[in-house]
């Protein structure tokens, strides 16, 4: 399943997927988004419910509810979910693309005598 099939990885940009239909909002539009994607091959690319955005800088600022009034003390805490990491913010995000930099933390000691490389 191709869900942003504009994304290539060594491109240096960051590709963002944005659902603004609400009635693909929440657990159960998202799965059924996901599952549009799959058994379609990718055609949910046409589907106006999606927005799709690609930059080397990407910043997300938060504006509020449709149709709501902004509560006098603001919006409060945000809540983004990527890839299974949860993002808290209050105003705004900024995404910035680094490429070739990628950070990996792993037991080198035992990795490298478990495959019997650079061992004494």
């Amino acid at each position: 399943m191709v869900v942003n099939p504009f994304a290539c990885i060594n491109d240096g940009m960051l590709d963002v997927m944005w659902v603004h239909d609400e009635a693909w909002m929440g657990l159960l539009g998202v799965a059924g988004l996901l599952d549009k994607a799959k058994k379609s091959g990718s055609t949910h690319v046409y589907d106006e419910s999606c927005t799709f955005m690609r930059g080397k800088q990407i910043k997300m600022t938060y504006v509020g509810q449709r149709d709501k009034k902004m509560p006098t003390n603001g919006w409060g805490e945000q809540l983004l979910g990527i890839d299974g990491e949860d993002l808290r913010f209050t105003n705004q995000l900024t995404f910035d693309c680094i490429p070739n930099n990628i950070e990996f933390f792993f037991d080198s000691k035992t990795y490298f005598k478990d495959h019997k490389s650079f061992t004494d």
